[in-house]
């Protein structure tokens, strides 16, 4: 398993899979110039990873997720992008 693996989306086997190595994700974390943990030390990638995969499936009170309003988004720039799969 590549723990460095840099963030990707692709289809696989019928499937949208979204994948980031979860050490990329730390490295990433400490060092984007817009996050909460730059210049912090990350000592367990593993659980930042199953922290963030938590709050990207927490509901709010109509049962949305941060994971859905990510989709709904994408949704609408493949619309504004010309998508060949929807008939409008």
């Amino acid at each position: 398993m590549n723990t460095d693996q840099p963030l990707s989306a692709q289809v696989e086997d019928e499937q949208l899979v979204i994948k980031i190595g979860v050490c990329r994700l730390a490295k990433s974390s400490e060092h984007d110039e817009g996050s909460m943990f730059r210049d912090k030390k990350i000592f367990d990638p593993k659980q930042l990873c199953e922290d963030i995969c938590e709050a990207m499936n927490r509901e709010d009170d109509q049962g949305r997720t941060p994971l859905m309003d990510f989709i709904d988004n994408m949704q609408q720039a493949a619309i504004e992008n010309g998508s060949t799969a929807i008939e409008i």
